[in-house]
């Protein structure tokens, strides 16, 4: 069972026609006091002493395969849309109406986590215009056909709470994670194991200009349909 922490106000299942869709950024830049707030959010961060792409798999290569000798260097997967779940269960202690974080006051549970991620693409495909890429993006001017061809992927898999600053030296070369979307998205620091976060992710790409990165706003999707039918 999946569970989807929330203000009251943002219940699906309490009659909210809205559903939120957050992106990295959007998590990065939060107050730090807001307790979903993550500055590390989609990202890895490698305090390099001496590293040799020679000792690693091509495709877990950082920068290509250069050589990088003292210094500090970090990767951001580019800006997408996420959906965070929790498997971890509602406090049903006493009165206590404080559920997974101080931020919330409720919740509503998802059994089927693929068939809602797909019923979440549906509605961006619905949704989603020009004004919902960043800039950099629109430079490359995209034709009526060409945006007609972007791609939403979906993934989706539980978090891994690991060490997001890897120390690296000739010895561990090739034990340092790569910059993949599973270890840059799929993540997070251990001081935040307690959410036992389920995460669904959405990329946005183009067959031929690639991924393509999204404001850092987030959405509010509307459902416009019962609570039942998207679960």
């Amino acid at each position: 069972m999946f569970y989807k922490y929330c203000r009251k106000e943002h219940n699906i299942k309490e009659g909210c026609q809205k559903i939120h869709i957050g992106t990295l950024e959007y998590y990065k830049e939060l107050d730090p006091d807001f307790s979903i707030a993550d500055k590390n959010e989609g990202s890895y961060e490698y305090d390099i002493d001496n590293y040799d792409p020679k000792k690693v798999p091509q495709e877990d290569r950082l920068l290509g395969g250069i050589h990088l000798i003292d210094i500090n260097l970090i990767h951001n997967f580019p800006n997408c849309y996420i959906f965070s779940l929790s498997q971890r269960p509602p406090n049903k202690d006493g009165d206590d109406e404080r559920l997974f974080a101080e931020d919330y006051d409720s919740y509503y549970q998802i059994k089927n986590v693929n068939r809602f991620g797909e019923k979440i693409v549906q509605l961006l495909y619905q949704h989603i215009g020009l004004n919902n890429f960043k800039k950099e993006v629109l430079i490359n001017k995209f034709t009526l056909k060409e945006f007609k061809e972007i791609l939403i992927y979906m993934q989706h898999y539980p978090v891994e709470y690991v060490e997001k600053k890897i120390k690296v030296n000739e010895q561990n070369n090739a034990s340092v994670p790569g910059p993949t979307i599973n270890n840059l998205v799929f993540k997070k620091d251990k001081k935040y194991s307690h959410e036992k976060e389920y995460r669904i992710v959405f990329v946005l790409y183009h067959p031929t200009k690639g991924v393509l990165q999204v404001k850092k706003g987030p959405l509010l999707l509307p459902i416009n349909i019962f609570y039942e039918e998207l679960l």
